[in-house]
């Protein structure tokens, strides 16, 4: 009854300023992790995104989780994509980065801003690393039985240092990377609150199950929790624009290859799960638990006793 009046009584309401081009390109698994295919993947998204922008709208073209590898690294793929933007759109897209550390590189699961004329904007690494899929815990122990992570570098993946929000284009946006997604109390910086969240995925390690609508449901939640909008991009998933109260704009239905147009919607109060977050449910347990052990204290001490 409450979430039925919540959402009464806060209809839906975009911003008139600026606009979201979400873009699935729904690109096989076996097609995306094959090298050989670079060029023709980054083309794909490309195409997708390709139609003109509204005039007087700031709009950003969300792509997905590694969409575009290296485009935050190395010029040549970074003015190729640069080149082919509508003119004035800001690029949000899961990009593969080298991150100079300690006098060496490593390979980051990365996201980067680009403009059309070819400026990164802003870059951020996911910091929350899939475990033997990103990175081998318990590497030195693991590896002498043989294990190994399943990313193609031999030391795994860095991880970022922590979420970040970023002010681009007039507004305040913090990115997530794929499992990100799933831990709420880790989706933006305290204190630093975005007007969106965007989540950059691909789902497409789960076929047709109940996966990928499970981690949609999850950035779902996301919204809720912190009242925040959500533009979802899967390389295939299924992508989606999401109000902070959780109303969907848009879908793109898993394995579609599509790109959709929508207003980005206006961020709702700040929750008090966000200002709260898990406090807020540890103080109901003790609560609960205070009086239960309360009841069951006074039925001790009511109950008859038996025998003499």
């Amino acid at each position: 009854g409450y979430g039925a009046a919540r959402l009464a009584a806060h209809p839906p309401k975009d911003r008139d300023d600026v606009m979201v081009r979400i873009v699935q390109p729904a690109i096989a698994q076996r097609d995306k992790i094959d090298p050989d295919l670079y060029w023709a993947n980054l083309d794909r998204n490309v195409a997708l995104s390709r139609a003109p922008i509204p005039e007087g709208k700031t709009t950003f073209i969300v792509w997905g989780e590694n969409a575009a590898p290296w485009i935050a690294s190395i010029d040549e793929p970074r003015n190729y994509v640069a080149r082919a933007l509508p003119e004035g759109a800001v690029l949000l897209a899961g990009a593969v980065r080298l991150e100079e550390r300690e006098g060496r590189e490593r390979v980051t699961n990365g996201f980067a801003a680009l403009t059309s004329k070819g400026e990164v904007l802003a870059t951020y690494d996911k910091h929350h690393l899939v475990p033997f899929g990103e990175y081998l815990p318990f590497a030195s122990a693991l590896q002498t039985i043989g294990l190994s992570q399943l990313a193609p570098f031999a030391e795994g993946m860095l991880p970022g240092e922590g979420p970040k929000t970023f002010s681009i284009a007039g507004t305040k946006l913090s990115p997530l990377i794929c499992y990100e997604t799933i831990f709420p109390g880790a989706i933006h910086p305290k204190g630093d609150r975005p007007d969106w969240l965007v989540i950059v995925t691909n789902d497409g390690w789960y076929g047709d199950t109940s996966g990928p609508r499970q981690h949609l449901d999850q950035a779902r939640m996301r919204a809720v929790e912190r009242a925040l909008p959500v533009a979802r991009a899967a390389n295939t998933g299924v992508s989606a624009l999401i109000d902070p109260y959780g109303r969907y704009r848009f879908r793109i239905p898993l394995y579609e290859a599509q790109s959709l147009d929508g207003a980005l919607p206006e961020a709702g109060e700040e929750t008090l799960y966000a200002r709260w977050g898990e406090a807020l449910f540890l103080a109901m347990a003790v609560f609960s638990g205070a009086v239960l052990a309360g009841f069951g204290a006074l039925v001790r001490l009511t109950a008859p006793r038996i025998g003499p």
